[in-house]
C-alpha cells in the first residue's frame, strides 16, 4: 500500500489541479497535433487581463485585411472570462476564440499555434516547438532590477529566463531595457533568436490625438484636468503591509478630494486587491479606471501622471506632460530591493508630502518635456511601432525604423560549460564548488551554474556571491510527461525496475526535459559536480556534447548507510557519460572493483580545489552567528572558550551517520575525564542526526554543537586539533582547510584519506571509537609532532590542470 500512495496522490492531483493536468495534456498535444500555420495565440500578464502590447498587436491583426488569413485566439484566466467577453465587445471585436488558461483548449492552442505572443511568460510546461514563432514583447522599461540583480529570490528568474531562451523574437523600446534583459538574464551566449528594437506597440496610442479626444468624450471629460494615479502594488514580500499601503492610498484620495480644484478628476489604477478595499462611491473627483478600456487608452488622456516606482512613467514620457512621483514610503520600499538607478536622480517632481502634491497638481498646467530621459527611453517609440513590428514578425518585412539584431552578435565563441552544483547546502560539495569557481580562469570559458529553483531561493548567499562573470540557470518547473511516462518514471526511480521499454521512455522524458529547459541549445561540456541527483544524471547527456560526473565518496557505502544513491542512475551515468571524475585513486579502485561494466579509461582524477586565500582571509574575521545558526552555547561563551588556554578539538561535518560524530563524542567524553580543560567543537550544516548529536553532547558541558554557520574558519583557526571521525570519505575539504590553517589532523584510517595523510600531512588512527580516543591521548602526550607541511598551492595547480584537461581532452 505504501508504494502506491504516490500514484494515488498524483491521480487526485490530475483530477483536481488544472495546472498539474495541463502538463500532461500539453505534452500529449505537442507530440500528436501538427502546427496550424494560421493560428495566433495571445496572452497578457499570465491571463490576468488582456492589456499591454499583446492587445495592440491583436487589434492590428484583427483590423488589418492583410492578416485576414490569421486566426487569433486569446488566453485568459478563468475568473476573467466574462470580463474579456465584455471588453472585446466594447472594442468592436466579435467571433474571436477565447481559451481559459490551463484548460484543454488552451493547451491545444499553445501546442499548435504557429505564432504565440506574450508580454510576460507562458507556463513552465511550455516549449516552443520547431516551426513555432514565439514573440515575447516584455511589458515595460524597468526601474526595479531584473534577472540576476534580483537578490532576494534568485531561483525565481528561472521561468522568465527559460521563456526568453525559447523565444524567436524579443522586442524592446530602448537599448536600456534591451541591455539589462540580455545581460541580467544571462542570454548572451545562450539565446538563438533575434532582438527587435522598435518601440512598444502599446505606446503607439500616445501619438493619437483623435483617440485621446474620443476617449475623453466617451467619459465626459472633454474640459477636465485629468490626473492619473498609478501607485505600485507592494508585492508578496510586504505581507501584512498591504493594509498600510491602503491606508496611505486612502489618505491620498481623501486629500485629493478635499484639496484639488473642482475641474480636476483623478482616475486611479490599483491592483485588484487594493481596488476591492476602496469605496469610490465616497468621492466625486476620484474615480477608478473604467475597466472596459485598456490601461494606456486611459493614460493617453492624462494631463498629469502620478506614480511612485512604476515603469509606466517611462512610457508616459511620450506625452510630454508632467510626471509626479509620490514616494511616501521610499526608504521602506527600497529596503531589500535592487534598483537600476536612484529614483531621486530622475528629473521628475518628487515628494512624500500629500499636501505639497495637491498644491503642485493645482498649479501645474500645460506640457512638460523631459528631453534627455525621453531620448534614452523612448527613442524608437512612434505611431507605427505595431504595424512595423507585425510586418516583420508575420510577413518578414523589415523597416529602417526598427532594428533587427541577431543574438549571435553577442556570442564570444568560447566554450559554454554547465556545472550542476547540487543542493547548495553548507557541505563539502558546496565548498568544493565555491573553491573551484574561485580558482578557474573566468575568461577562458563561459560558465553556467545550474541548480534547482528551491535550492537557489534557500541558499541565496551562494548565488549572490557568484562572480558577475559566472552565469546561472535555475531549474524551474517540472518535467513534461504523458501518463505512461509518469508510470515509467515511478517504476524506475522508486522501484528500481529497468526494462527496455522503461529505458526508452526515460530517454524520451529527459530529451523533452532538456528541450523544455534549454530549447535545442547544447552546452559544450556539462559537469554533474555533486554526482548524486538522479534526474540530473539523466538530463545532462541530452543538453551537452560532453558529459562529466564527479564521484566524491564511496557510493556503495553511501547506499548502504544513507540510502541516498540511486544505483540504476549511477550505472546509467558510468555507462553513458564521457568522463567519471574521482577525487582520489581509491575511489577509482572501488568503482572498478564493484562495477565491472565501467571502462577504465573513462575514470580520471579530478581533485577538488581549495580557496586558499579565501580560507586564510575568512579565518581572520570575527566569529559570528548567522541568522539561521543554532548553538548550544552563547556567542560570548564560545568566544571565551576560543580565547582560553584549553585544548580545543574540532570537527566540521554534516550531522549524518557516516561522519561518526557519535563515536567522536563518546571518545571525547572519556578523554575529558582525564583532561577536563578540553573542549570538543562540532560544526555541521545539516543532517538528520542533529538532534541526537545535540542530546549526546549536552550530557557534559565541554562539547559545543553549532548548526549552520556560513564561516567556520575563525573557529577552526583558534582550535588546536582537527579530528575526522568518519566511517568512510572521499577526500574531505575540511582536512584541506585545517592543513591550510596549519592545524594538525587526526583521521580514522579510511582508504581514501590514508593515502593522502600517509604522505606525512596528518595522523591515522584505528577506524573505531577506541582508535579516536587513542589518537586524542597520543596528541595530548606529544607523540604526534612530526608533520609534513601541506603545499596547498602545488596541490591546487595540479587540480586546476585536471579540471582543464577534463574539458579539453
Amino acid at each position: 500500500m505504501q508504494k502506491i500512495k504516490p500514484i494515488i496522490k498524483n491521480i487526485k492531483r490530475y483530477k483536481n489541479n488544472a495546472y498539474y493536468k495541463a502538463r500532461f495534456l500539453y505534452t500529449k498535444y505537442i507530440e500528436t497535433i501538427p502546427i496550424d500555420e494560421d493560428m495566433v495565440l495571445f496572452e497578457s500578464f499570465m491571463g490576468n487581463n488582456f492589456f499591454g502590447t499583446p492587445f495592440y498587436i491583436f487589434m492590428e491583426i484583427y483590423n488589418n485585411p492583410k492578416y485576414k488569413n490569421l486566426k487569433p485566439i486569446i488566453a485568459i484566466g478563468h475568473k476573467k472570462r466574462e470580463w474579456l467577453d465584455d471588453f472585446l465587445k466594447f472594442h468592436n471585436v466579435n467571433n474571436v476564440t477565447i481559451v481559459e488558461r490551463n484548460s484543454k483548449e488552451y493547451c491545444k492552442a499553445l501546442a499548435c499555434a504557429k505564432y504565440v505572443i506574450n508580454n510576460v511568460t507562458f507556463p513552465t510546461y511550455f516549449v516552443r516547438r520547431k516551426g513555432q514563432v514565439y514573440w515575447n514583447t516584455w511589458h515595460g522599461t524597468p526601474l526595479k532590477a531584473l534577472g540576476r540583480k534580483i537578490h532576494n529570490h534568485p531561483g525565481d528568474i528561472g521561468n522568465v529566463q527559460r521563456n526568453f531562451i525559447h523565444a524567436t523574437h524579443l522586442s524592446y523600446a530602448n537599448e536600456y531595457t534591451f541591455n539589462h534583459v540580455r545581460e541580467d538574464y544571462m542570454l548572451n551566449n545562450l539565446y538563438k533568436g533575434k532582438y527587435i528594437l522598435g518601440g512598444y506597440p502599446a505606446n503607439d496610442i500616445f501619438f493619437s490625438k483623435s483617440k485621446e479626444k474620443q476617449v475623453r468624450e466617451q467619459l465626459g471629460l472633454e474640459n477636465k484636468k485629468v490626473v492619473v494615479y498609478m501607485p505600485t502594488w507592494r508585492d508578496k514580500k510586504q505581507g501584512k503591509k498591504h493594509n498600510k499601503q491602503i491606508y496611505f492610498i486612502m489618505h491620498a484620495l481623501y486629500e485629493f478630494e478635499k484639496n484639488l480644484d473642482d475641474n480636476t478628476v483623478v482616475l486611479v489604477k490599483l491592483h485588484h486587491l487594493g481596488e476591492s478595499m476602496i469605496y469610490f462611491e465616497d468621492f466625486k473627483k476620484i474615480k477608478p479606471f473604467p475597466n472596459m478600456y485598456e490601461t494606456y487608452e486611459i493614460l493617453n488622456i492624462a494631463n498629469i501622471l502620478i506614480t511612485d516606482y512604476s515603469s509606466v512613467m517611462f512610457d508616459f514620457l511620450n506625452k510630454d506632460r508632467p510626471i509626479f512621483s509620490y514616494t511616501y514610503d521610499k526608504q521602506e520600499y527600497m529596503n531589500g530591493r535592487s534598483m537600476y538607478f536612484d529614483i531621486e536622480k530622475l528629473p521628475l517632481y518628487q515628494t512624500n508630502n500629500i499636501y505639497d502634491l495637491c498644491n503642485k497638481i493645482n498649479t501645474t498646467n500645460g506640457s512638460k518635456v523631459y528631453s534627455e530621459l525621453k531620448n534614452e527611453m523612448c527613442l524608437y517609440d512612434n505611431n507605427l511601432s505595431t504595424k512595423l513590428m507585425c510586418n516583420y514578425v508575420f510577413l518578414n518585412k523589415t523597416s529602417s525604423n526598427i532594428k533587427i539584431i541577431p543574438a549571435s552578435n553577442y556570442y564570444n565563441n568560447k566554450k559554454n560549460i554547465l556545472i550542476f552544483a547540487g543542493t547548495l547546502m553548507k557541505n563539502g560539495i558546496t565548498t568544493a564548488v565555491k573553491s573551484l569557481l574561485s580558482n578557474i580562469d573566468l575568461d577562458k570559458y563561459n560558465y553556467y551554474i545550474a541548480f534547482f529553483q528551491k535550492a537557489g531561493n534557500k541558499h541565496i548567499d551562494f548565488i549572490n556571491e557568484l562572480n558577475p562573470k559566472i552565469n546561472y540557470i535555475p531549474i524551474y518547473g517540472k518535467k513534461n510527461l504523458r501518463l505512461i511516462d509518469a508510470l515509467c518514471q515511478y517504476f524506475y526511480f522508486r522501484n528500481n525496475i529497468e526494462t527496455k521499454f522503461i529505458l526508452k521512455r526515460l530517454d524520451h522524458i529527459f530529451q523533452m526535459e532538456a528541450y523544455r529547459l534549454f530549447n535545442d541549445y547544447k552546452f559544450d561540456v556539462a559537469i554533474h559536480f555533486s554526482g548524486y541527483e538522479r534526474k540530473i544524471i539523466h538530463l545532462l547527456p541530452k543538453c551537452s556534447n560532453k558529459t562529466v560526473i564527479n564521484t566524491h565518496s564511496d557510493l556503495i557505502k553511501e547506499k548502504q548507510m544513507r540510502n541516498n544513491v540511486h544505483m540504476l542512475s549511477i550505472k546509467f551515468a558510468y555507462n553513458n557519460y564521457d568522463r567519471i571524475g574521482v577525487v582520489n585513486n581509491i575511489i577509482k579502485e572501488n568503482i572498478l572493483t564493484n562495477m565491472h561494466y565501467v571502462k577504465t579509461d573513462k575514470i580520471v582524477l579530478m581533485h577538488n580545489l581549495n580557496d586558499i586565500s579565501g580560507i586564510r582571509m575568512r579565518s581572520k574575521l570575527p566569529v559570528i552567528f548567522d541568522e539561521g545558526t543554532e548553538c548550544n552555547v552563547s556567542l560570548e561563551k564560545l568566544n571565551n572558550i576560543l580565547k582560553s588556554n584549553a585544548l580545543k578539538i574540532i570537527n566540521i561535518a554534516r550531522f549524518s551517520v557516516e561522519k561518526g560524530l557519535d563515536r567522536l563524542i563518546e571518545a571525547f567524553k572519556k578523554f575529558n575525564i582525564e583532561n577536563p580543560n578540553s573542549y570538543l567543537i562540532i560544526i555541521g550544516g545539516h543532517g538528520n542526526l542533529y538532534q541526537d548529536i545535540l542530546s549526546k553532547a549536552n550530557e557534559i558541558n565541554n562539547i559545543v554543537i553549532i548548526k549552520s554557520m556560513k564561516n567556520p574558519m575563525p573557529i577552526l583557526k583558534k582550535c588546536d586539533l582537527f579530528v575526522l571521525s568518519s566511517f568512510y570519505e572521499g577526500l574531505p575539504m575540511t582536512i584541506m582547510e585545517a592543513l591550510i590553517l596549519n592545524k594538525p589532523v587526526i583521521s580514522t584510517d579510511i582508504p581514501s584519506v590514508r593515502k593522502f595523510l600517509g604522505e606525512g600531512y596528518g595522523f591515522l588512527v584505528d577506524n573505531s571509537e577506541e582508535g579516536i580516543l587513542q589518537g586524542l591521548l597520543d596528541y595530548k602526550n606529544g607523540k604526534l609532532n612530526s608533520l609534513k607541511k601541506f603545499d596547498a598551492e602545488k596541490f591546487n595547480e595540479q587540480a586546476l590542470q585536471e579540471f582543464y584537461d577534463i574539458i579539453e581532452k
